[in-house]
């Protein structure tokens, strides 16, 4: 018998055990909106640099024909270990002279080497708005803000002429816009980026908005041309109730059908900054943002939840939306504009649970504000001991009672209506 001394080797790798995963290959922002003859700049950015390639694409989805813009396709990206996080890349659009809807430019990336892989944002699209519309179509905000099974807005790239009333105050921290405006029909976002247009916000400006319509990450807005104030100091509109989220109340002035509680107080920064908590009232749940612009945003959550002695309370704002992917019916966020979009439940007596009270600013240090659902018929003003400062008959739904000659402390305001009596307490400083 004979001996073999030929041995088999098998291919074998070995990954250490803890190694890192590989590095993520996306672009950062998955949408943006350009108008024709504008070059719009798109980044692919990379988890941890590493020696990657891969090519962007022009993706048969898009609308816009070759010869509305110029972009080179396939276009290699390679990144480098050590190097740079992002690369970016431009789309020249080519302005013509036809009348025509918004297009769409959708690249994809592919091909990746080297060993990364392609994340989440793997889908980047351009809407290319038309400029050679002379006049706007004069529209109701509902009009422009249908959207089909997905959550898309219908009316992207459509110009038109909107009128409708600021509630709230300028979000963007650009030098840019980033408020509502409220009609009798609806809402709707106005953004525009690092450009006032002149404009300077004040909440209860009746405005002329002339643009585009767009959409981002689900929320439908409109990108101003022009904006002309009509009238100032108009009165806030009427919260409206709502139960369950939906697309039905995006942009509008809003407050659940009860009070909430913050699910984390952990989540509560209280440090001055802009901050978002989860709340709940056992129908909904959703994000509220704490605007930097609050005095609730540098309270801490047990000062804040001290206010009004409990950790439920009432709350009302503007309804947004950021939800990155489609369809999109998710990344709902309610954006309280002022400290008085916030109350507080105190003791009730034979008042109806659907009767909604605010009373702000609180503490107060001239003029106390009171706003109900219902006629008030009546207020009175007691300290801790007991004593009247007062009674007040505004019959009406708001009223405003000069509170400056106080001395600073715990007050109790007993509210009358028709369908009962409501005590509440505020502090004087």
């Amino acid at each position: 018998s004979g001996s073999r001394d030929e041995f088999a080797l098998d291919d074998i790798s070995i990954t250490p055990y803890g190694a890192e995963a590989s590095s993520e290959i996306q672009f950062s922002s998955i949408v943006l909106t350009a108008t024709e003859g504008e070059t719009a700049t798109s980044y692919v950015v990379i988890s941890e640099p590493a020696d990657c390639s891969i090519e962007v694409s022009v993706d048969p989805s898009s609308t816009a024909s070759a010869s509305d813009y110029e972009f080179t396709s396939p276009l290699v990206l390679d990144f480098s270990s050590g190097g740079d996080a992002f690369l970016s890349f431009d789309i020249i659009t080519n302005d013509d002279a036809l009348v025509e809807p918004s297009e769409t430019i959708v690249l994809k990336l592919m091909n990746v080497t080297g060993g990364c892989t392609i994340g989440f944002g793997d889908t980047f699209t351009l809407h290319v708005l038309d400029n050679d519309a002379t006049t706007p179509t004069v529209v109701d905000i509902a009009d422009i803000t249908t959207e089909d099974a997905n959550g898309v807005a219908e009316s992207i790239g459509e110009y038109v002429e909107i009128i409708g009333t600021v509630y709230g105050i300028n979000l963007a921290d650009d030098g840019g816009l980033d408020f509502y405006i409220i009609d009798e029909t609806s809402g709707i976002n106005v953004f525009s980026i690092g450009d006032d247009l002149g404009y300077t916000l004040a909440s209860g400006d009746e405005l002329k908005v002339v643009g585009f319509i767009d959409q981002h990450n689900g929320l439908t807005r409109i990108i101003p041309e022009s904006i002309i104030i009509l009238s100032i100091g108009n009165s806030a509109p009427s919260s409206e109730t709502f139960i369950s989220i939906d697309e039905s109340i995006e942009s509008l002035y809003v407050h659940p059908n009860n009070n909430v509680i913050v699910n984390d107080p952990e989540d509560w920064l209280g440090d001055g900054s802009t901050f978002f908590v989860t709340v709940s009232n056992g129908d909904a749940t959703f994000k509220l943002m704490i605007h930097q612009n609050l005095s609730y945003s540098n309270w801490t959550y047990e000062e804040f939840i001290s206010s009004g002695a409990s950790e439920d309370f009432f709350v009302m704002g503007i309804m947004s939306q950021n939800d990155s992917s489609s369809p999109y019916f998710d990344g709902y966020t309610l954006i309280p504009m002022f400290d008085y979009d916030f109350s507080f439940t105190h003791s009730l007596h034979g008042l109806s649970n659907n009767i909604e009270i605010a009373l702000f600013p609180n503490p107060v240090l001239e003029s106390l504000q009171l706003r109900c659902s219902v006629v008030i018929e009546s207020v009175e003003i007691y300290n801790a001991i007991g004593e009247s400062f007062g009674n007040n008959k505004p019959l009406a739904f708001e009223s405003s009672i000069d509170v400056q000659y106080l001395l600073p402390g715990m007050y109790i305001a007993k509210i009358t209506t028709k369908q009962g009596i409501t005590t509440s307490t505020f502090i004087k400083q």
